[in-house]
């Protein structure tokens, strides 16, 4: 070599870098650690004969555990199709695709106390996530129910149920036979049988098991109302509503296809009761 050349070849001829080896740096005394150069633009590097690292043209490759010095429990975990971020231990993100759709980000895998907090670019938190409660917070970090925004809220495409208005009259007895999921009851010219109540049948064929409708007193009545048929009670009582609590009475009403009645699932407690 020429005065000012400074090169080390290691089993290479060409002696075109400072140090040229052909293919392995190795530890000396322990055989399956080392740096190996197996095929060009490749660099591998093995310990204790597990390869953990690889370098190619075109991308890094690590085993499986990419780790945080002096923190091993922090780090990044690849399996076969999985992506697992932890910090701490605790496992915050696990990104995975499954044997088939549908695939899955998961936050939080571990079932931890985690929060999932999202920041504006001010730095304020504009959802949360609270894993403590199960609760979700729109413009708060502290939401105090299922679903709590902080804030106006709009909401497009919402549906409309019609409504279905019944006129009962001016006799002592009537139908209501519903084609809508919420049905207005006007009372105010309805008139008391010689038992002393308005009577109200409810039809009963051309529904399905689940069907559910709400029925709501929308006036004033003059007398007391009774259900004489097509609810689901004891046959010995009828279902009625005082006069004086009529107005804005209310309650829901199930199909049971069973014994083709309805069931009654709620009411709001304006006079309502059995007799």
């Amino acid at each position: 070599m020429g005065a000012g050349t400074f090169v080390v070849g290691i089993d290479n001829s060409s002696h075109t870098a400072d140090i040229a080896i052909s293919q392995r740096l190795q530890h000396l005394g322990d055989s399956n650690t080392y740096m190996d150069f197996p095929s060009n633009d490749n660099i591998s590097f093995t310990a204790g004969g597990n390869t953990q690292l690889e370098i190619s043209d075109t991308a890094i490759h690590v085993a499986q555990y990419i780790r945080h010095i002096g923190d091993t429990n922090t780090h990044i975990n690849f399996t076969d199709d999985k992506i697992i971020l932890k910090a701490g231990n605790l496992s915050m993100i696990t990104m995975e695709e499954k044997d088939s759709a549908p695939h899955e980000v998961r936050i939080n895998n571990g079932g931890n106390n985690i929060d999932f907090v999202v920041e504006d670019n001010s730095g304020n938190a504009y959802f949360t996530a609270d894993a403590s409660t199960s609760r979700v917070g729109i413009g708060t970090e502290s939401p105090d129910c299922k679903l709590h925004v902080s804030g106006a809220l709009k909401v497009d495409g919402i549906t409309n149920y019609a409504v279905q208005s019944v006129d009962l009259g001016s006799g002592t007895s009537g139908t209501i036979t519903p084609s809508s999921s919420m049905v207005f009851l006007d009372c105010d010219s309805i008139a008391a049988s010689g038992a002393g109540y308005f009577g109200i049948a409810v039809a009963t064929s051309g529904y399905t098991n689940g069907d559910t409708v709400r029925l709501v007193v929308t006036t004033d009545v003059n007398a007391p109302i009774m259900f004489t048929s097509g609810l689901l009670h004891d046959a010995s009582k009828m279902l009625g509503i005082t006069s004086s609590a009529a107005k804005g009475a209310s309650f829901t009403l199930a199909y049971v296809s069973a014994v083709s009645k309805w069931a009654v699932l709620s009411e709001n407690g304006l006079g309502i009761r059995f007799h």
